[in-house]
């Protein structure tokens, strides 16, 4: 019995690291749920580079920083709309 040819997966897009960094200014400036709709991409997604972004500045400048409950979970709700 001959196979079907099933439809092909999509491809991963590989985005360069000036797009994530244009990416991340734009949501700085008008929100991470605009910038995702305006670039067709998903809100975790910018969370997902933002948050390695720190993680590499962290490297950069010997290390993490002590972890402040109030700046980065407080401040991604807020640029969000849904303070708690």
């Amino acid at each position: 019995m001959a196979r079907q040819a099933s439809p092909m997966k999509p491809t991963r897009t590989r985005h360069s690291q000036a797009y994530k960094d244009e990416a991340l200014a734009l949501a700085e400036r008008i929100g991470v749920g605009k910038a995702a709709e305006q670039l067709g991409l998903q809100p975790s997604q910018l969370y997902g580079w933002w948050s390695k972004q720190q993680q590499n500045q962290a490297v950069l400048f010997g290390g993490l920083p002590e972890a402040d409950p109030c700046s980065s979970t407080a401040l991604q709700h807020e640029r969000e709309g849904q303070l708690l």
